[in-house]
């Protein structure tokens, strides 16, 4: 019985001493389907950056793992083909941690010697988790270096990203101090979070945002032309309803102050959103786009900078979105599929501006059945519903008849009228008739 006990004991005991054996192993096809994940999605977008595992050595406690991130054709615009990273991993029993060293890269090795002599700013960990989860931390420490005569201050930062093995679930978090060049621009609080949810290669549920502290780029002639922004933001988001198989999407962004050096404008925000856009049209729409993109792209690249055919190849490929591409735009114009402004505001020295748009479809359309507007004006309103609502400073435009004068004879206003120091507009449709200002708009 005791050598039993003791039998038990010895084969616990190598099957705890073999659990970081068995987790390295976990790791190496939780890399292995990642990278594949990420480069499916990137072939299903048409997109030619790819990640390659250039050999992976498992051992017991540790493993070492070579891989490269290939830019493709956007290597012409990062000016770097690719980036080559060598990871080493520590076994442990309940995950694998690794970190992460550039230093194979030799565009990366000269800017550390040559600029900031030899001290590498940035830390990189992966923790991987048994679950399949990743969650990669990089850090950025402070540096400075000369450029051009010009000292280039870096300040601290780090970027936080975690994933499932799938690349179902995606968060990112950046906080980063900001940068500046003394005498010429300053950048402060820099930050980004986002969470995401995987439903298609180009549906994805969630939210980003993004914050600037401030920015002040200062014209060291004249200091009058100082420009500077105040807690800029920027946020987006998407959500699907796969009851209704429809997509809602918006993105506000705006800025506390702004100013050019001619008097601050102040609450500078809009929120522009496409509510019930039919999924499959714009799933449609996005492979189209992203065809078009990437050929623009490769143009652009064996256009070998030359301006004219540049320009003559972009022509050429914006002309792919036109009489080609109207079966995928019909497939987006289904009924209540909505574009609005809920919000536009900014404070002037004039006076605030004010505003509000909603302009939604009343049925299915195809581009055909918009043609007889041209003919008859009138049919857009059994089309479209329409809200919108605007103020002005009246100093702002002044006595201007573009703005206060009718345009044509079925308008008894203009598109704004006075009210005392502002200037108002607003227009609805209802019973099959439009209204501007309070007065219908005859349309025949």
């Amino acid at each position: 019985m005791k050598k039993l006990g003791i039998g038990i004991l010895i084969i616990v005991l190598f099957g705890f001493i073999g659990i970081p054996y068995i987790n390295g192993y976990m790791v190496e096809k939780i890399v292995r389907d990642s990278f594949s994940n990420i480069n499916q999605m990137y072939e299903e977008t048409g997109n030619d950056i790819s990640i390659e595992v250039q050999f992976y050595d498992r051992g017991f406690f540790s493993s070492q793992m070579e891989w490269k991130i290939n830019f493709g054709s956007f290597s012409k615009f990062y000016k770097v083909d690719e980036i080559v990273l060598f990871d080493t991993a520590k076994h442990g029993y309940t995950n694998v941690k690794s970190k992460t060293s550039l230093e194979k890269n030799q565009w990366f090795n000269t800017f550390v010697n040559e600029k900031l002599d030899g001290t590498n700013p940035v830390e990189i960990t992966t923790i991987y988790k048994f679950s399949g989860d990743i969650e990669s931390n990089i850090n950025l420490n402070a540096f400075l270096f000369e450029q051009d005569t010009e000292t280039i201050e870096i300040k601290p930062g780090q970027l936080k990203i975690s994933m499932d093995k799938g690349i179902k679930h995606i968060g990112t978090d950046l906080t980063w101090e900001g940068c500046s060049v003394p005498g010429k621009m300053v950048a402060e609080e820099v930050s980004l979070h986002s969470r995401l949810e995987k439903i298609s290669t180009y549906i994805w549920n969630g939210e980003m945002k993004a914050n600037l502290g401030k920015i002040v780029a200062e014209n060291t002639i004249n200091t009058k032309e100082t420009f500077e922004l105040t807690k800029v933001m920027f946020e987006t988001h998407m959500d699907y309803q796969e009851s209704e198989n429809n997509i809602s999407m918006g993105i506000r962004y705006g800025a506390d102050s702004f100013d050019t050096g001619k008097g601050p404008i102040k609450d500078v925000y809009m929120n522009v959103g496409i509510k019930n856009i039919d999924a499959q049209g714009y799933e449609a729409f996005m492979v189209q786009y992203l065809q078009l993109v990437q050929a623009m792209i490769k143009e652009i690249e064996n256009s070998k900078d030359n301006p004219d055919k540049v320009r003559t190849a972009m022509q050429n490929r914006m002309a792919e979105l036109g009489l080609p591409t109207i079966g995928i735009y019909e497939k987006l114009l289904k009924k209540d599929l909505e574009f609005q402004i809920s919000e536009l505001k900014a404070t002037l020295p004039l006076g605030d501006i004010k505003g509000q748009l909603s302009l939604k479809l009343k049925k299915d359309m195809t581009m055909a059945q918009f043609l007889p507007i041209m003919m008859n004006p009138a049919v857009v309103l059994n089309i479209f519903s329409l809200t919108s609502n605007l103020n002005i400073p009246f100093d702002l435009i002044g006595e201007n008849p573009r703005f206060l004068s009718p345009l044509y004879p079925g308008m008894k206003t203009g598109l704004f009228i006075k009210d005392g120091k502002n200037l108002v507009h607003s227009s609805k449709t209802k019973d099959g008739k439009l209204y501007l200002n309070n007065k219908e708009v005859i349309l025949n």
